[in-house]
């Protein structure tokens, strides 16, 4: 009789990695579902860290990503993915063990731990004074692979104890978690983004990090840097997972009533615990309904109170740059120009900083915001000379961005300098394809200053064509457009002055041969 050699758990783990066809082999013969438990548990407390990491990185409201970077989690969606797998198998006719099913999924995430460990190595890579390119591009590269590996091992561990094709062990673990994806995370994420669609930038990222992610498909991978913040799904399907696992489990062991009873209760008692605490942090931090606050106050034309809701909510989620630009537009619109100027100079403070492009187009392209923003404050205080140099720094740092444009117009009228009004209104039409009405308000007066009735009054008429009560409102006759721009208010001139911020790049016409 030949004596199976049985090699060490730890050993069994590398050979998932090297050897994944004999480690199963061993690993199912021998029943080893404490130790695929043990990993899995592992795994959370290693996502755990992660998440408390990234909780004080990035902000506060990262910390609710813990509900599902924890042990309990974890162990909960790999009993409940791996009841839900035999009974998909079972209707593709092929018998599977709930046992072998949890300890072939269990061991697979050995490949989730070094997952999450990678994604821990990621983060604080991209905090370093002087980050190292090479090890984040690799690190990426294995936030994208290992998830591919860690569905394609559980295939070979389906092959290898049930002999059934390795592709249909794979599809049938995809279908699974993007059922559970699309139920637990999307509807949910989905109901909770929809109010914010037409929300300010900044509100809607900040969103996006509580609740968005969660919509990305990405997430049946558990990548641990493509997350939400908000895991009350996550959670509570976990719990199910907890219960009906131990309900399954004590039928292929034969438990008594009495033991499975106390065993069910107990996770049903923990499962309520877990969930009605984490709800209550949510409820307490109230991170979502406060968002939904500012915005509601910028609609309902509030902007002092909309932006120092928004500056309450910074420091939330840390490096939210969209949100400081919103504070800062915000505090324009009010009149509080010393507000503004602050939160521009942190904005231009945090990209110069923070942005790193080996380019350095992305960050010229973010700074000109702020120089349009400082110009746009230096326009309304008088200081003519001043806007001009923001709006040309502007312009220089992202040639394609019409807004410096449509403005640089409108203080060159201020000015009196009309030619220099058309030639920079001119620019944002015939370049940059502007189509914001105000820079046909500024050519307007330029035309009507200069004694060009016939293109003053075609400036009109795109005027009227574009909005046609900003027309009445500045004035019925041709001569009135003398002073056009002296009748535009911060509501008309508030960032952005039309939806595209840059002209739509067109394809090249293909010549027919």
């Amino acid at each position: 009789m030949t004596k199976t050699q049985t090699h060490s758990k730890a050993k069994l783990a590398l050979a998932i990695l090297t050897s994944p066809s004999a480690a199963f082999e061993e690993i199912t013969q021998r029943k080893l579902l404490g130790t695929a438990l043990l990993i899995v548990a592992i795994t959370g407390l290693i996502s755990t860290i992660g998440g408390i990491a990234r909780g004080a990185i990035y902000g506060p409201a990262l910390y609710l990503a813990l509900g599902k970077d924890n042990p309990l989690t974890w162990i909960g969606l790999c009993l409940l993915y791996a009841l839900a797998l035999k009974y998909l198998l079972k209707w593709l006719s092929t018998e599977l063990d709930y046992v072998t099913a949890i300890v072939i999924l269990g061991w697979s995430h050995v490949i989730l731990l070094i997952h999450q460990a990678a994604g821990i190595g990621y983060d604080l890579a991209l905090l370093a004074n002087h980050p190292n390119i090479t090890a984040i591009q690799i690190l990426n590269a294995l936030g994208l692979f290992l998830p591919i590996w860690f569905v394609l091992t559980i295939g070979i561990g389906l092959q290898t104890v049930y002999r059934m094709p390795r592709l249909r062990g794979v599809m049938s673990y995809m279908v699974v978690l993007i059922v559970f994806t699309m139920g637990f995370d999307m509807s949910y994420a989905q109901a909770h983004i929809a109010p914010f669609q037409n929300a300010l930038h900044g509100i809607q990222t900040a969103v996006g990090e509580l609740e968005a992610v969660a919509s990305n498909p990405a997430t049946m991978f558990a990548n641990p840097w493509l997350h939400s913040a908000d895991q009350v799904p996550r959670l509570a399907a976990s719990v199910i997972g907890l219960i009906l696992g131990l309900w399954q489990m004590g039928k292929c062991f034969g438990w008594d009533a009495d033991l499975s009873k106390k065993r069910l209760i107990s996770a049903g008692i923990i499962g309520a615990l877990a969930i009605g605490t984490y709800t209550a942090i949510i409820h307490k931090t109230n991170y979502y309904n406060r968002f939904a606050t500012a915005q509601r106050l910028y609609n309902s034309d509030k902007p002092e109170q909309a932006a120092d809701a928004m500056v309450s909510l910074m420091p939330v989620i840390k490096q939210n740059y969209p949100l400081m630009l919103d504070a800062a537009n915000t505090y324009y619109l009010a009149g509080d120009f010393e507000q503004s100027a602050k939160w521009y100079g942190e904005y231009e403070r945090s990209i110069s900083k923070d942005v790193r492009d080996e380019s350095g187009t992305g960050p010229k392209m973010a700074l000109s915001l702020a120089y349009t923003g400082y110009g746009s404050i230096a326009d309304a205080r008088g200081q003519y000379d001043d806007a001009i140099k923001e709006f040309s720094r502007a312009t220089k740092a992202w040639p394609e961005f019409k807004d410096p444009w449509v403005r640089m117009a409108i203080t060159f009228d201020r000015m009196g300098k009309y030619e220099d009004a058309i030639r920079a209104g001119n620019h944002a039409v015939k370049k940059l394809d502007s189509k914001a009405p105000l820079v046909w308000v500024a050519l307007a007066q330029a035309f009507t200053r200069t004694g060009d009735k016939t293109q003053a009054n075609a400036a009109i008429a795109m005027v009227t064509g574009l909005n046609a009560d900003l027309c009445k409102r500045i004035a019925s006759k041709t001569d009135d457009w003398s002073n056009a721009v002296s009748k535009l208010t911060r509501e008309d001139l508030k960032f952005p002055l039309e939806k595209d911020l840059v002209a739509e790049t067109k394809k090249p016409v293909k010549k027919k041969k």
